[in-house]
């Protein structure tokens, strides 16, 4: 697998070079933009499809995008912003969930003479093939994990929320929910984001194990995969929802599939009547919790995140501990927990970023 990757990013770097001319030249297309409608699907990318949001910093930054889905154009917009406020050059390229793709923009940043990545993995698996692919340049990986022990302590980290804590929070705030109800079984709606991802494997997990321990039975009436996508969330909810199977709260390893079951329940013309619960606190999913139709996001803090990348990138660039450094290559953000109690303020934030 790991030569096979490597020979398609060599090929594709070479290709890039004689169609893109990224980042030297000023030959690349402009990728979408980041203020366009994020629930879409992202438009194809290469080498070449990349954003340049400063000129003539004393630093030049690859933002490789794993996709743009909405809380991943949160960190990008915060990002963008720590970058011109310390005159860095930020370079965003969006590989839209292809791993080739992605290894293929890392190498470009190489070729190009970056002074560092900022990267999020599609697959938490091809960190190894990351990490070679930049060769000496510092990475920062984001969002979707890593294999830590593949990063290079002093060269490498991870900015951050520890993914078990993110499942954690949905299964306390929903056996609170269970519990205030006078329920201890409930039937649940179970949709994961990419299979063998960091993120789905330990939000799965830890919603798992944390319902059991508080003593709340839980029968998984439908469990699939959306791979973290709005759309296929909403089609395969919509075919659940035929069968006319009970369910007693919808449980999503990222919002835009809960947005997506949102969707699919109110095109009937039915109103929403169970909890759902996702995790980013993304602008519609704030908006769907002031909405009252989505109860509860565990936020990975999209604002402190975008911004450390761009800190920590720097600090590691100039041979320094990133703040706030963990483990060697740790940089830690906290979940946060978004509901009607507080997503007014979650929305300020969100307005100020963009």
């Amino acid at each position: 697998m790991k030569k096979r990757l490597l020979s398609l990013l060599f090929a594709g770097a070479m290709m890039a070079s004689m169609m893109a001319g990224c980042g030297g030249g000023g030959d690349a297309k402009p990728s979408a933009d980041a203020g366009a409608d994020t629930d879409k699907p992202a438009q194809s990318a290469d080498a070449g499809d990349a954003q340049k949001d400063t000129a003539g910093g004393k630093y030049k930054i690859g933002m490789c995008m794993a996709r743009r889905d909405q809380f991943q154009t949160t960190i990008e917009m915060n990002a963008k912003a720590r970058a011109q406020e310390l005159g860095v050059d930020l370079v965003v390229f969006d590989a839209n969930d292809d791993i080739t793709m992605q290894l293929t923009q890392i190498q470009t940043c190489v070729n190009d003479k970056y002074d560092g990545i900022i990267t999020a993995c599609i697959d938490s698996a091809s960190t190894g093939e990351m990490v070679e692919a930049g060769g000496d340049l510092p990475m920062v990986f984001f969002c979707r994990g890593a294999e830590y022990d593949k990063l290079r302590p002093g060269k490498d980290c991870y900015v951050g929320c520890e993914q078990w804590d993110g499942g954690k929070m949905q299964a306390e705030y929903l056996t609170k929910y269970a519990k205030d109800k006078g329920m201890t079984e409930m039937d649940v709606v179970l949709f994961l984001g990419q299979l063998g991802n960091e993120g789905t494997i330990g939000r799965t997990d830890a919603f798992k194990e944390v319902m059991k321990e508080n003593g709340i039975k839980v029968n998984y009436v439908f469990e699939d995969t959306a791979e973290w996508d709005r759309a296929k969330a909403m089609d395969k909810f919509t075919q659940f929802l035929g069968t006319g199977k009970h369910y007693d709260a919808i449980v999503s390893n990222n919002d835009d599939m809960a947005l997506g079951c949102i969707e699919a329940i109110t095109s009937t013309g039915a109103k929403v009547e169970v909890p759902v619960l996702g995790v980013d606190a993304t602008e519609g999913a704030c908006m769907a919790i002031k909405e009252g139709t989505m109860s509860m996001s565990a936020s990975q803090n999209g604002y402190a995140m975008g911004r450390g990348c761009v800190d920590s990138a720097i600090a590691l660039i100039e041979g320094k501990a990133p703040e706030g450094l963990t483990d060697e290559v740790m940089v830690p953000i906290p979940f946060e927990q978004i509901d009607a109690s507080n997503v007014d303020d979650m929305l300020k934030q969100l307005e100020s970023a963009s």
